[in-house]
């Protein structure tokens, strides 16, 4: 249970339970809406004295349209009925709180219903289950008793039987009450929260002389959600939601919602939780300090009041024009602020293998005056910068102070601003009465704005040097060895060759010395499993060394000689010493 509040002739109740018409199918928890007459008495019999005789109820259907409708099925909160005006016309609508389920994709939805389609799905048709394995539908208007059961009569105690027991089987209504805008006013999908209750401000006054309903919602992480439909006024067809503003008030659970409205103008939003209760005003329109900030609240709460030049609420009594625009959030007297601005970044030659980034802000510094040639000894040949340098040389006022620090006049660059680090040499122009050794040209570290990376050139408006620059040569002495990826690539391919070639030439000789020589395997003994039939069995060449019988030999082909038998026979036995070569028997043998 949810929600209940009376309307007419009917109490209406608003609630979640599981779906009968979906047991077939799985199990399934639907929202419903349900009436019951004001006067029903229950009845006539004892089996029917304490049972409703007018319970009817229907589904919401809270749902994103499509081919495959997403479904908002458990309704979670509902407002009271809203007299307004929707597309042009009077209409009585309620809000209500959807979410998905628990075990579901987290997402909740705000839909809006009208009482006429409420009322007008209560006169459709019943829906049916014949059998136990049959769909649910519709139950044919022959089956239907008169009167009409669902209405309400000023006795309920006299209705017939079949009537009673009629709403009592078929108390499920066909159609289900569709949404008012054709889908969700707002959807939200999270999973920092889910939306818990709902409170409504209806009908707020704006300047144009429209009217928009304001919607605050609580969430479960104490977080209200203050939105409007734009479009409600004029189409219902389209909607237009608008998230004005989210509200932390709490770190609890959001339990109830209530709209506190005061004679003087000074309404509070009443937010309840568990342990605590607290109240916040329903609108914050100070924060914005411009004209196109305040319009670009599209909040109905607040307007830009010219003469005064401050955003208050829309009521208020400041004079002069006012303006305000909740459907687009722009108005023509309301220039967008900054949009005839023009920000112009100094060009910076950088690196092209590094992205540009924004400068620091720069750093007033005196000017650096070039001295007169006859200052200095001009060199005889003027050096050639390389592209890898990353020196400029500065040539700071001879009428510094004697102190050592005001001497190089260096920016004050923070060390956490840079990464990198670019060699800057700085020369100052010796005094007369000053040793030009002295000064030396020096390194001084200045970390260039490039986030680990080396510039080819370090820039002029990041140096901050607004005195003339001329290019030193690099030294020995000051420079750093800066490898490009080229070069680093080819060290490692060459590397990986190179482990290579000298892996395979180690193998190769491993390989080579522990190898078995042809001279060492002719001297071991080689057996010969190969049978000359399967029917005889193989013969040890040992036991014909020792026998002074004939053989009968036939081996490689050769045709047996009986002349030659004894001088083979003395030579198996020298070579039985030396060979083991194997004897086998002869498939012939002669007599």
């Amino acid at each position: 249970f949810v929600h209940s509040f009376n309307f007419g002739s009917f109490v209406f109740f608003f609630f979640r339970e599981t779906a009968t018409e979906y047991m077939n199918c799985g199990k399934r928890v639907y929202s419903r809406v349900a009436r019951v007459c004001k006067d029903d008495q229950g009845g006539s019999t004892s089996r029917f004295a304490y049972s409703w005789t007018s319970f009817l109820k229907s589904r919401l259907n809270c749902s994103v349209p499509g081919s495959y409708p997403f479904y908002f099925d458990e309704i979670q909160s509902t407002s009271d009925v809203i007299n307004g005006i929707y597309g042009g016309a009077e209409n009585q609508i309620i809000y209500a709180v959807f979410t998905t389920p628990l075990n579901s994709l987290p997402g909740s939805a705000i839909c809006a219903f009208s009482m006429k389609d409420v009322l007008e799905t209560f006169e459709g048709d019943f829906k049916e289950q014949e059998t136990v394995n049959s769909n649910w539908l519709p139950v044919h208007q022959s089956k239907i008793p008169e009167p009409r059961p669902g209405l309400c009569v000023n006795d309920s105690r006299t209705l017939p039987e079949a009537n009673v027991n009629f709403v009592k089987t078929h108390s499920l209504m066909d159609e289900a009450v569709g949404a008012f805008f054709g889908r969700p006013v707002i959807t939200k999908a999270s999973f920092k929260y889910r939306f818990t209750k709902l409170a409504v401000d209806p009908q707020v006054r704006l300047i144009d002389g429209g009217t928009v309903d304001v919607l605050f919602i609580a969430t479960d992480a104490g977080i209200i959600i203050k939105a409007i439909n734009a479009l409600s006024s004029n189409t219902t067809s389209q909607i237009k939601p608008v998230i004005i503003e989210e509200i932390r008030v709490t770190d609890r659970q959001i339990v109830n919602l209530q709209m506190a409205k005061s004679t003087n103008g000074q309404n509070k939003l009443i937010v309840i939780t568990d342990v605590e209760v607290k109240s916040i005003d329903l609108q914050r329109c100070g924060r914005a300090t411009s004209c196109s900030k305040c319009v670009d609240l599209q909040d109905p709460y607040c307007a830009w009041f010219e003469g005064s030049g401050r955003c208050a609420g829309s009521h208020s009594v400041f004079s002069g024009p006012v303006f305000q625009n909740v459907t687009s959030g722009v108005h023509s007297k309301c220039p967008y602020e900054g949009e005839n601005e023009v920000h112009v970044i100094p060009p910076v030659k950088v690196q092209e293998d590094i992205e540009p980034v924004s400068t620091p802000e720069p750093v007033i510094c005196m000017p650096c005056v070039c001295p007169e040639p006859t200052a200095c000894k001009q060199p005889t040949t003027e050096p050639t910068p390389s592209e890898d340098s990353a020196e400029v040389s500065m040539m700071i006022n001879q009428n510094s102070s004697d102190d050592d620090t005001s001497k190089y006049d260096i920016p004050n660059i923070q060390k956490s601003e840079y990464e990198s680090r670019t060699v800057v040499s700085i020369s100052r122009i010796p005094d007369q009465n000053e040793d030009p050794a002295f000064y030396e040209d020096s390194p001084v570290i200045v970390r260039s704005p490039r986030e680990g990376r080396f510039l080819r050139g370090f820039p002029y408006s990041e140096a901050e040097i607004t005195g003339p620059v001329v290019a030193a040569p690099l030294t020995s002495s000051s420079t750093q060895a800066v490898y490009a990826i080229d070069t680093l690539a080819v060290s490692i391919g060459v590397t990986c060759v190179g482990a290579l070639v000298i892996g395979f030439v180690a193998g190769f000789l491993f390989s080579r010395r522990c190898a078995i020589h042809e001279d060492d395997a002719d001297e071991r003994p080689y057996n010969n499993t190969e049978k000359i039939d399967n029917l005889v069995t193989t013969v040890n060449s040992n036991d014909y060394v020792d026998t002074n019988k004939h053989i009968n030999d036939l081996t490689n082909g050769n045709s047996y000689n009986a002349k030659y038998t004894n001088r083979k026979m003395s030579n198996v036995r020298s070579k039985a010493s030396t060979t083991s070569t194997l004897l086998k028997p002869a498939k012939i043998a002669y007599i």
